[in-house]
């Protein structure tokens, strides 16, 4: 039952703001997906998934038919998996990945302005070095971000 609530929950209550909302099937890093597809006028704004439980599994924005905005994907315990934004497409600013039990995984920055490498910021579980060492990497990477950004 809880399956078909939250779905028919989210349709009428995203139909008062929009034109319309669809279900829609939805393939994304190869898995396909049950949707909600929200539509303003004619044009696909947002996509809702849900595990067969009916929880949350991923959410999606779009603008002119290409992913645009805040993106996130969620672990069948509800918990927050990945998270970032969009901009025409592509991966664009920080993102984070998190481990099941919430805790941060990683961070990655990404410019579409340019060809820059995926600067990636991932904490180790094994305790390596001192704090210092573990500081003067993190700023030096942000450093590296800053300077692809601003080429």
């Amino acid at each position: 039952m809880k399956q078909y609530l939250i779905p028919l929950i989210l349709t009428l209550f995203c139909g008062c703001f929009s034109d319309s909302t669809h279900p829609i099937k939805y393939n994304f890093n190869d898995k396909n997906y049950d949707c909600i597809g929200i539509y303003d006028t004619k044009d696909l704004i947002k996509i809702i998934c849900f595990f067969n439980n009916g929880d949350t599994t991923l959410v999606h924005n779009y603008k002119n038919g290409k992913l645009n905005g805040k993106s996130s994907i969620y672990y069948p315990n509800g918990k927050i998996k990945e998270t970032g934004e969009y901009l025409n497409g592509w991966k664009y600013n920080c993102w984070r990945d998190y481990y099941p039990n919430g805790k941060i995984k990683s961070y990655q920055y990404y410019n579409p302005d340019s060809d820059s490498l995926d600067l990636t910021y991932q904490k180790n579980t094994k305790k390596m070095g001192s704090w210092i060492q573990y500081y003067i990497i993190w700023f030096f990477q942000l450093y590296l971000m800053i300077l692809l950004i601003m080429i």
